[in-house]
């Protein structure tokens, strides 16, 4: 009976191969030639992200703060930051707006909190591409190593309290 239905099958194909193969054949090229631009724009982007970061010496993060309960930041699986020039440009051009610092990060109103503040990690370790897995990844979060506000963005790995920079954004 397997047989049967594998030649049947195989015929109703080769019927198809008649008069549809070549526009199978240009739509099979097409897919191979979307998923080869995206490994290419993956890996420029991770390539561009590394070119910033090692010119910004670090990376930082815009947070509401830190959990005093913890002594380090970020979870385990984790965290998102940005190249530290990168950071001072975002902190610049928002005006003062927390909504603005918010909507470039790609988070919730109300995510900042209404005094957000800036940590810097001079030597970051694990820095690679956000997959999306990562704790904090949230509805706007898009492959491609940037946020929906355009941000660059990697993931690195736990940092010790202790070896933060920790300033308000906001300087009052």
């Amino acid at each position: 009976m397997h047989g049967m239905h594998f030649r049947r099958t195989r015929k109703a194909f080769s019927q198809v191969e008649d008069g549809q193969q070549e526009p199978i054949k240009q739509f099979a090229v097409g897919i191979k030639r979307l998923i080869l631009s995206l490994i290419l724009k993956l890996t420029l982007n991770l390539l561009m992200w590394l070119s910033i970061y090692q010119s910004s010496k670090g990376g930082a993060k815009i947070a509401w703060g830190i959990n005093p309960k913890y002594p380090e930041i970020g979870p385990p699986g984790g965290h998102f930051v940005m190249p530290k020039k990168v950071a001072d440009e975002l902190i610049a051009n928002s005006g003062g707006s927390v909504a603005k610092l918010e909507h470039s990060l790609g988070l919730s109103p109300g995510d900042l909190g209404d005094a957000p503040i800036r940590i810097d990690i001079n030597n970051p370790e694990g820095l690679r591409m956000p997959s999306g897995n990562e704790f904090g990844a949230n509805s706007y979060w898009l492959p491609g190593g940037r946020t929906s506000g355009g941000i660059p963005e990697a993931t690195i790995e736990s940092v010790k309290v202790s070896e933060a920079i920790i300033n308000p954004v906001f300087k009052k």
